[in-house]
C-alpha cells in the first residue's frame, strides 16, 4: 500500500521494534509523515521513535510541528513537556 500514510506508520511502527531496522522504520515513518502531515499521530510515532533512538532535538522538532498543526493535543504536548524536561537535566 505505498499510497497510504496509515500502512507506512504502522509499518514503521512495527520495524522500530528490531534495531536491525531501525533506518527502514525511520523511512517508513517519515513517509506516513509525508503522505499525510496533517495527521498529528503519524508525527508523534516519529517523535517517539526519534527520542527512544537518542534524538532528542529531531523528536522536539518534530512535536512542535505536530503541536503547529493541533496546538491542542494532549499527547503531543505531555510528550514535548517531558522531553524538555529530561533535556533540562542533560
Amino acid at each position: 500500500a505505498p499510497q497510504q500514510a496509515r500502512y507506512h506508520a504502522h509499518y514503521g511502527r512495527v520495524l522500530a521494534g528490531d534495531p536491525r531496522s531501525r533506518r527502514a522504520a525511520e523511512v517508513e515513518l517519515q513517509a506516513a509523515v509525508a503522505l499525510d502531515a496533517r495527521t498529528v499521530s503519524y508525527r508523534i510515532l516519529l517523535a517517539e521513535f526519534y527520542r527512544d533512538n537518542g534524538l532528542r532535538h529531531r523528536a522536539e522538532s518534530e512535536l512542535e510541528r505536530a503541536l503547529s498543526v493541533d496546538p491542542q493535543h494532549a499527547a503531543a504536548r505531555t510528550l514535548l513537556n517531558a522531553l524538555r524536561r529530561s533535556g533540562a537535566r542533560d
